[in-house]
């Protein structure tokens, strides 16, 4: 395994450690270039501390060495490429299917469950650890 492979497989298992199905990624876009086509955007976990205040865990440098985009080390966030879609959804969505995996034949990579009905989840609702689809298994909301 070469040394970019074992990083990145490094990165989804720290964030595996702190990420759980079903957790809300917070995005909060950094920069957007003049052509529109590129953006950097933060990624963050919110919880609540033992004393009732709610902080923030920064995510941006590991969701890109997972493979879902790259560190913009100017920025300290992660770049994305691309416009038309929500770009914060997309770096959540490709973060879920690192993390969480599919194997294009209708299951999981082992990481994760997928739901055999897709009906069963309303979407903008929390999935339970045991019943989430590839790609779903994490929420994503703007700051």
């Amino acid at each position: 395994m070469n040394a970019r492979k074992r990083e990145e497989n490094e990165a989804k298992d720290r964030l595996r450690d702190m990420i759980e199905p079903g957790d809300t990624i917070w995005t909060v876009l950094r920069h957007v270039s003049r052509s529109g086509m590129y953006r950097t955007i933060d990624c963050y976990k919110l919880y609540v501390t033992e004393k009732g205040e709610v902080d923030r865990l920064w995510l941006s440098r590991l969701v890109a060495r997972a493979g879902v985009g790259r560190f913009d080390e100017k920025r300290e966030a992660v770049g994305v490429s691309g416009c038309g879609m929500d770009m914060g959804f997309h770096i959540v969505n490709n973060l879920s299917y690192a993390l969480h995996g599919y194997d294009g034949k209708g299951g999981t990579n082992g990481k994760g469950k997928l739901d055999k009905d897709p009906s069963g989840i309303v979407a903008g609702t929390t999935p339970s650890p045991e019943r989430y689809r590839a790609g779903y298994s994490l929420n994503h909301r703007w700051l």
